[in-house]
Order: C-alpha cells, then structure tokens, then sequence
C-alpha cells in the first residue's frame, strides 16, 4: 500500500479513532502498524490491560457466574455481572446456556452469546451445523480467539473431546490417533457471521507426541482451559497434552504435558497465560506443592520444552493465610453481587505492589490442610498465579519472589471454573 501522508498527518487522523478502529487501521499494512506503535496510539486505559477482578462458578449445581473484586466505588465505569442485558427479543436461555465458557481479553463467551460485561454488549451465536458422521461419540468444548490490539474480529473455535464410553465409537476406534491429521475443526466468524469447517494438519517435531483415543477416554478432570498466544491457540487436551494450534499456517502440534504423563485425581493441573506466554501450574495435593512452568516455544523448528520456575510448597502459603486472617476480610477483593454494579476507573485495579505480603516459604504449623486448593487464573501482565485456599481465602503467589499476598476473602464451598477478569471499555462487538 503506497503511504501518501507523511507520519505525522497519518498519526493526526489515527488518533481520532476508537480504539477498535484503530487496532483494525493497525493491520492495514506495516507503515500504519509502525505509526500506531512509534506513537502509542492505542490506549490503554480503554484495551483490556488492567485486571479488574475473577469471574467464578462455584462447583454446585445450577450455580451462576459470581464476580470476585475490589469493593466497587464511582459511577465511572460499570461491569454488568448478571447477563440480564441480553436481547429481550431472543427467549431467554437457560443455566446450561448462561454457563461462561471462556474468557479472552474483556469479552466472555457463553454458550450461544458473545458478551463485554464493561459494555453490556452482545451477540448471539448462530447454530453450529450438526454433527459430522461419526462423530456421535463426541461433543464440542468452546473456545473465544480475541486480541482487539490486532483486529477487532473474533472467532470461536469448536474442539471436539471424547465422550466417556457410553456411545458406541463408528468412524473411530480405540487406536484411532487423536488428534487426526488433518484435524478437522468448527469455527466460527464475526467477519462472515458463519460456521466453517477448517483443517489443520500435524507439524512434526523433536516434541511431537502421539495419541490415542483409549488414552484419553477416561479423564478425571471436567474443566480445560486454552490460551490464545500470538498466533496460536493453545488447548489442554484430554490426556493433559496440549495442542498448539497455529492459525496462520493451518497447522498443529501436541505438546506433552509438564511431567509427561495424566494427571491423577489428587492433583490439578491449570494451563494460562502471563506476560512471556504459556504457562502451566501443577498442584500435587498428596506432596501439598506447587509447581510453575513456562513453555519454551521454537514454533519454527517444532521445538518445545517446559521450564520449571517454581517449586514450593502449599503448606506454609495455605497455612499463613488461616494463621494471620482467620475468618476477616482484611484483603482488598470481595464477593460482588449480581446486579448492574458501579465501577471506577482509575481507583479499582488492583496494585500488587502495594498490598500485604507473606512469605510463602515462611513456616508455620497447620492441621487443617486438605485437598480443595483451586487455581483461579495467572495475572496475564505479571508473573502472579492466584490461588483459592481451604480456609476460603484467595491468594496472589508472586513467581519471580515466591511471596505470596491477601487478596481477600471468597466464602464459597468450591470452585469449578474461573476466569481472570481484564475489561474491554470502548468498542461494538462485531459480528452483530
């Protein structure tokens, strides 16, 4: 595209958009995208930057989604936690289709909705086509690709993940590789507005790993997460690899888990984003110790490996926490209510700079360990994993000091899924 404004003129017109607009003028061609970023143009008090608080379901039957923040202030800015702002001409849906299925860079994905809480935006989804053939002793797991700093479109991706064995397999069998090349996935959209089938076929590499269907059709754990990461889309799979699917060159990779094997029922493994990319924390309930690592990632020779960044123990961080709080809330964070609720701006983003500190490694003596510590979600700018603790506490353990802080108090028996929660103030959601 030939450039026919000098920079500055060029960064005059750019500054008066959206930032929506703007991050799709970004993508235009590489002097745009070099203007926009010599000048810092996008704003990052609009794109989603600042961590706002977790959005959680407790682990119960018919449990809604719950946000847990710091106490809310002004009438700046506003975060709807009930989804009670969708089309009153659509009927209403129920639970199962109000279950937040993924989360990515301010907008929430539901079922058969796309929605900004910050905004009270939505969209519904259409119909995804029925089954292929053979695929009946399957279903499909949802997940949300948006990065508004690159385009304002979005696309859900449908992952087929194996039933347990109460439908009889046709096209597959127990030895049937999984996944199969090419890999044949749904997804959906906002340019087209349409569901596509598109195939992505295996890269091989020092770290390819191979599967089978009978390795994967017993799975203990119910909730898996996925990262979206520059141009890939990272996925726990059932057997506890994880698929790299890169979107550009239609092409995948299984990458095997951290300790190269399943999980157990007595241990939880989390995959997520921070600030250098893919990460993955194990808790070992039986040896009561966290562990951290860090993907290394060689995409262009198929070369991966996992970097151990911490090893601690549960104990000492659980034990402090009971040990110093006990049952007050002496954190910053609380449990919100469902209505529509004030927020401001500038006063609410949490600091962890700033807040109490406690020394994970300090000991102390407890009793009242058990198995029910959740992780909730990495901080996606800092090297920080929150953690729900058994005494009902939720903690920020910080990776590069191994401290570990108060966030506040979450009085809820469990936790199944949960979603670090960064705002996306400005802009429509596509595809409407």
């Amino acid at each position: 595209m030939d450039v026919l404004l000098p920079d500055d003129v060029l960064a005059c017109i750019l500054r008066r958009l959206n930032p929506r607009s703007l991050a799709a003028s970004r993508c235009l061609c590489k002097a745009w995208r070099d203007v926009v970023d010599a000048r810092s143009l996008l704003r990052a008090d609009l794109l989603p930057l600042s961590v706002y608080g977790i959005f959680f379901v407790e682990e119960v039957i018919l449990s809604s989604m719950r946000f847990f923040a710091r106490p809310l202030m002004e009438m700046e800015h506003k975060i709807a936690v009930r989804f009670d702002y969708l089309d009153e001409d659509v009927p209403r849906p129920d639970y199962h289709h109000l279950e937040v299925l993924d989360h990515r860079n301010g907008l929430l994905l539901l079922r058969d909705w796309v929605v900004n809480p910050a905004t009270r935006q939505c969209t519904p989804l259409p119909p995804p086509p029925p089954l292929r053939a053979g695929m009946e002793a399957f279903f499909d797991t949802r997940y949300l690709v948006f990065d508004p700093a690159v385009s304002p479109h979005y696309h859900v991706f449908s992952i087929p993940r194996v039933l347990r064995r109460t439908v009889e397999l046709t096209k597959f069998t127990d030895e049937t590789e999984w996944p199969p090349s090419p890999y044949t996935l749904t997804v959906f959209s906002s340019t087209t507005r349409r569901w596509e089938e598109r195939s992505f076929v295996r890269q091989e590499g020092e770290a390819a790993t191979r599967t089978t269907i009978a390795d994967i059709n017993f799975s203990p754990r119910k909730q898996r997460y996925a990262v979206h990461w520059r141009d890939a889309l990272y996925v726990h799979s059932q057997d506890d690899s994880i698929i790299r699917i890169t979107l550009s060159t239609h092409k995948y990779q299984v990458i095997p888990s951290p300790i190269g094997r399943q999980v157990t029922y007595l241990e939880s493994l989390y995959l997520g984003k921070s600030i250098h990319g893919v990460y993955c924390a194990l808790i070992f309930n039986l040896e009561e110790r966290l562990r951290i690592w860090l993907l290394n990632d060689d995409e262009v020779r198929g070369q991966t490996k996992w970097v151990l960044k911490n090893d601690v123990s549960i104990q000492p961080l659980v034990g402090i926490t009971h040990q110093h709080f006990g049952l007050q809330n002496n954190g910053l964070w609380t449990l919100q209510n469902t209505s529509y609720e004030p927020m401001a701006e500038q006063k609410f983003e949490w600091d962890p700079d700033s807040d109490i500190t406690l020394e994970a490694e300090a000991k102390a003596p407890i009793d009242h360990f058990h198995d029910d510590i959740r992780t909730l979600g990495f901080h996606p700018y800092k090297e920080i994993l929150f953690l729900w603790t058994n005494c009902k506490r939720v903690v920020a353990y910080h990776l590069n000091s191994s401290k570990a802080q108060d966030v506040g108090k979450l009085p809820v028996p469990s936790i199944e899924t949960s979603f670090v929660y960064t705002p996306l103030l400005d802009g429509e959601i596509l595809g409407k």
